[in-house]
């Protein structure tokens, strides 16, 4: 079982997993706190494709952004990948501006972000 935290939300599904950012910021401040319970949820789910699903969040700085990408590398030495959930033009506008978009694919609703691993059945 995960150690509790309230720094985001998580479900299952048979092709990826999809985890809720609960917190307005993912800054400098809770980025440790973010990384330790987020790394240690996706390692025991060994690196899933995922959704990270940014709708709650309003400002992520520099080291959100690095939380992002180092969990994404490691979904992708597994062979699996990750999209990013957002709907706010502002958050989507400092996803491009920080080079963010060049490494993930941007969905504004969970049903296109749904449709990436709907040819995958099982999660790994």
């Amino acid at each position: 079982m995960a150690p509790e935290q309230n720094y985001f939300d998580y479900f299952n599904y048979s092709a990826f997993i999809h985890i809720v950012f609960t917190r307005q910021k993912i800054d400098l401040f809770d980025t440790p706190n973010i990384s330790k319970y987020l790394n240690y949820y996706m390692e025991h789910h060994n690196y899933p494709n995922t959704i990270f699903d940014l709708r709650n969040v309003n400002y992520t700085d520099s080291a959100g952004f690095g939380l992002l990408i180092s969990v994404m590398s490691k979904c992708k030495k597994n062979g699996n990948e990750v999209v990013l959930l957002c709907n706010k033009e502002s958050m989507i506008d400092d996803l491009k501006v920080s080079g963010v978009t060049n490494f993930f694919s941007i969905f504004k609703n969970f049903s296109d972000a749904e449709k990436k691993f709907s040819h995958i059945s099982n999660i790994s």
